[in-house]
């Protein structure tokens, strides 16, 4: 019979050092530690999905990385059109095309919701925490409001709310961890 309890502590311990490595790959030269907090996070999707009846996690997450890498080349390009209307001050371009770019802001938005939700919510679900829900409606806003320079303020809302979710998590919902081990 496999421990509850060690398995989920096991969980808990390596999600709160993924969130650690993750702040801390933040300060200069330390980029490589968003890798060690990606790594981290994927083993504890794996537990997650070993020891729960959780779906299609991984399947999900590599979707919004996916959804992820094409918006930050899509925002590349937004930084160079608009460095280029400033640079030559063709004001008519940048009024025109402000509109289109933040309309496809928003369904690049409303598309990594739809994933980020699904991964949110079911680890809500088998962790029996519902700060999970809050974290995934924090992120989704400051994704949102990015544009305006206010999305940063969501992101470290939904960080703390992370951590919460993590630090308070004891066990996995007994219900979901028994099914699967039949």
């Amino acid at each position: 019979m496999i421990d509850i309890k060690k398995k989920s502590k096991n969980v808990r311990v390596i999600a709160l050092f993924s969130l650690t490595f993750y702040l801390c790959s933040f300060m200069p030269y330390m980029g490589f530690l968003s890798v060690i907090s990606a790594t981290l996070y994927m083993i504890v999707l794996y537990q997650l999905k070993t020891y729960t009846s959780a779906k299609n996690l991984f399947k999900n997450y590599f979707i919004t990385l996916f959804i992820l890498f094409f918006y930050f080349i899509l925002l590349y390009f937004m930084i160079l059109f608009f460095y280029y209307v400033f640079l030559n001050e063709e004001y008519f371009l940048l009024m025109f095309f402000t509109p289109f770019l933040l309309a496809i802001h928003i369904l690049f938005c409303l598309l990594y919701f739809k994933f980020l939700k699904r991964i949110f919510y079911e680890i809500a679900r088998v962790a029996n925490q519902f700060y999970f829900i809050k974290v995934c409606k924090m992120y989704f806003y400051g994704f949102l409001t990015l544009p305006i320079l206010i999305g940063f303020v969501f992101f470290v809302i939904g960080f703390v709310y992370n951590v919460l979710a993590w630090y308070n998590f004891k066990e996995f919902n007994k219900s979901e961890f028994i099914k699967n081990q039949d």
